[in-house]
């Protein structure tokens, strides 16, 4: 069976910076650092990658998100 590829739903944002860290804390201090140097509105999406014999990594994604279409 063939499938054809879906568009994403998150078309209206772009992909600034993924971050990685095993240390949560420092992970915040990173993110917080980037937000500060990046212009724009941003969207922060975090997430924790357990293992089952290694400490857990902690990620966060960085988007910015477009400015509204104008309505018409």
């Amino acid at each position: 069976m063939l499938l054809t590829p879906k568009p994403a739903d998150h078309a209206h944002m772009q992909e600034i910076m993924r971050i990685m860290d095993s240390d949560e804390r420092a992970l915040a201090v990173r993110v917080e650092a980037a937000i500060a140097h990046i212009a724009g509105p941003l969207v922060v999406s975090r997430f924790t990658t357990w293992y089952t014999t290694r400490p857990p990594v902690h990620h966060a994604v960085l988007r910015a998100e477009a400015p509204p279409e104008p309505l018409q």
